[in-house]
């Protein structure tokens, strides 16, 4: 695994592919699990703070979510009056994302 040294963001170079990572996304893994806390909790809190997940979420902003499991970034942010859309390669992870009302496209980016 490599790291920037700037910010410490880890990363793997060069990066798998989505087939030789499947095995470790399964129907049990918790990012694609929905609902783990209440929405209105987390909408005033980010209205509290100004930002979801260090991210400053204004009405009408576009977010595109590459890799948005089930959703729920996507979901308190279409709360605080984003426009969004997400990407999954995951068919799992687009189907509970979809059951929030998100809209995903199942595949990668390069789809």
């Amino acid at each position: 695994m490599n790291q920037c040294a700037d910010c410490g963001h880890g990363f793997m170079s060069p990066q798998p592919s989505f087939e030789e990572l499947e095995p470790f996304y399964h129907e049990d893994y918790s990012p694609y699990e929905t609902e783990r806390e209440p929405i209105d909790d987390l909408v005033e809190q980010a209205s509290r703070e100004g930002e979801f997940r260090h991210i400053t979420i204004r009405p009408g902003i576009e977010i595109l979510d590459l890799g948005c499991g089930g959703g729920d970034f996507l979901r308190v942010a279409a709360h605080l009056g984003a426009r969004v859309v997400g990407v999954d390669p995951s068919p799992i992870a687009a189907q509970r994302a979809r059951g929030q009302d998100v809209e995903v496209f199942c595949g990668t980016i390069e789809d």
